[in-house]
């Protein structure tokens, strides 16, 4: 009696890695847009910062060249903001490509795993029914010789 053994395992194998590549590369993009949203909210803070360090040089003596330096900085700060956000959109559409190339390499994997238990049922079944045929061949075969060592007594 041989074992089972599935014609498709090494494409299962195959997707099972593409699925697990897929799953990376959506972690990957999670964790990317994670860090944008983190430095989105330390620019956030640094702009709010700025704002009020400015409302404190409004009183006493003012020094335009200050305010100016101030004012280039929080443009600039408004600035790399702006590019961060822009980059989490792009960064969200990639995110969605990527859970669809997941969701379809686990639709995939999951198609060839039923095959699989099909195929495994199949064994199974197959394997029952000749070991069924070979006890009730021994069965026959046993009930016949007792048959004829009790008529030959």
């Amino acid at each position: 009696m041989k074992g089972f053994k599935f014609r498709l395992a090494s494409l299962l194998n195959l997707r099972c890695s593409e699925r697990d590549a897929a799953r990376r590369g959506v972690a990957d993009a999670t964790q990317a847009l994670g860090i944008l949203e983190t430095q989105i909210a330390d620019k956030s803070s640094e702009l709010e910062n700025l704002k009020t360090q400015r409302g404190t040089h409004l009183k006493g003596k003012i020094s335009v060249d200050q305010l100016l330096a101030q004012g280039r900085h929080e443009i600039l700060v408004e600035q790399e903001k702006a590019t961060l956000q822009q980059q989490v959109g792009q960064v969200n559409v990639e995110l969605r490509k990527r859970e669809l190339i997941l969701q379809t390499a686990d639709q995939e994997v999951k198609r060839i795993e039923k095959l699989r238990d099909r195929a495994l049922q199949t064994y199974r079944d197959t394997e029952q029914a000749r070991l069924q045929a070979e006890m009730d061949e021994v069965a026959a075969v046993l009930h016949q010789s007792a048959e004829h060592s009790l008529r030959g007594t």
